[in-house]
């Protein structure tokens, strides 16, 4: 949309102003402006005019006008703003009110475990490194063997043996497992950066792992059926009927056709529906509901990653206290990413 300039043009149409207009000096644009404006002024003036319905008159509970309603909302944004809520308590019930809720915020503070610190960040080897060569080794020794190693015997008669080496299972070195405790079972994005910003106000980091899990359903569905009309006509009716809670589809798992309804996570929930199909179709077609399994993918959300238990637990504790959206967390050991 091309702007209204000042020469009165519109895209390729001209605005003619009134006469009146023109001799104050009014350009186009100004005029929209009050074209706009002027019926919001008077409407502001209508509702001026228009009286308050007594508080409460509908319930019989009448309440007496403020006689500063605007002081009272001052004291009301003062008493929530960080910083105001000070002066609002002085004014409430004096210092002593204020020393009251200083001292009892204090020992609140001195009482809650201190948090957990974050895991620190390491890096697990599971080979031995082989020492690097020193500054007074030549680079001609690193690269070639030593007359000392090299065996003093004919090369048609030395015997090539495979060396097996055998490895005690006590020395091999254990897994690096680290604890972490779970803290939500998402289904799309937005719920795992909502909870990733949780933790990250909190100072810690957070881990994230895709999870596919096989869940069981209750699919309602026909019996079988051998016409194609029939099932259209059917799932059609199912579906203009407002009171039957389903959407209709026709399947051709076979040479027959099947009428589903889709799946359902509770068993009440499609045993009503099969019931009511039932009622509806009892002389035409027959409903039924059956278990059925999908897969269900999510992405589990964790915080944490400590070597002992006992500080993943701390951080459960302590995340259970602070968020009210973190409930019923556990922890899990898991394998530390490479």
């Amino acid at each position: 949309m091309a702007p209204l300039c000042e020469h009165g043009t519109f895209g390729t149409r001209t605005l003619h102003l009134p006469r009146w207009a023109s001799r104050l000096g009014i350009k186009a644009w100004q005029a929209a402006f009050l074209a706009v404006g002027i019926p919001g002024v008077l409407m502001a003036i209508w509702v001026w005019t228009l009286k308050e319905p007594i508080r409460g008159a509908s319930e019989g509970l009448v309440t007496k006008q403020h006689p500063h309603p605007f002081r009272a909302t001052t004291n009301s944004f003062m008493s929530v703003l960080p910083g105001f809520s000070l002066f609002a308590l002085y004014a409430a019930g004096g210092m002593r009110a204020v020393a009251t809720n200083l001292i009892a915020g204090g020992v609140v503070g001195w009482l809650m475990p201190p948090p957990p610190p974050p895991p620190p960040v390491e890096t697990i080897s599971l080979m031995e490194e082989e020492p690097a060569p020193s500054e007074s080794t030549s680079l001609l020794e690193v690269l070639s063997p030593s007359e000392k190693d090299t065996p003093d015997v004919e090369v048609e008669e030395v015997l090539e043996v495979e060396e097996v080496m055998l490895v005690d299972a006590n020395q091999v070195p254990p897994l690096p497992i680290k604890y972490y405790v779970q803290v939500a079972n998402c289904l799309d994005s937005e719920c795992v950066g909502e909870h990733r910003r949780l933790l990250s106000r909190q100072g810690y980091r957070t881990r994230i792992e895709n999870a596919v899990e096989s869940m069981p359903f209750r699919e309602v569905r026909s019996q079988p059926l051998y016409s194609s009309e029939r099932s259209a006509a059917v799932a059609e009716e199912i579906n203009q009927d407002p009171g039957l809670n389903g959407y209709a589809q026709v399947l051709k798992p076979n040479d027959w056709y099947r009428i589903s309804l889709g799946v359902f996570p509770e068993v009440d929930q499609a045993d009503r529906l099969t019931k009511a199909l039932n009622a509806k179709y009892a002389r035409r077609i027959t409903f039924e509901h059956v278990e059925v399994r999908l897969d269900f993918e999510h992405m589990r959300v964790y915080a944490g990653g400590y070597r002992e238990e006992k500080e993943a637990l701390r951080l459960k504790t302590y995340l259970e206290r602070r968020e009210p959206l973190f409930r019923n967390l556990f922890v899990t050991a898991l394998l530390p990413r490479d």
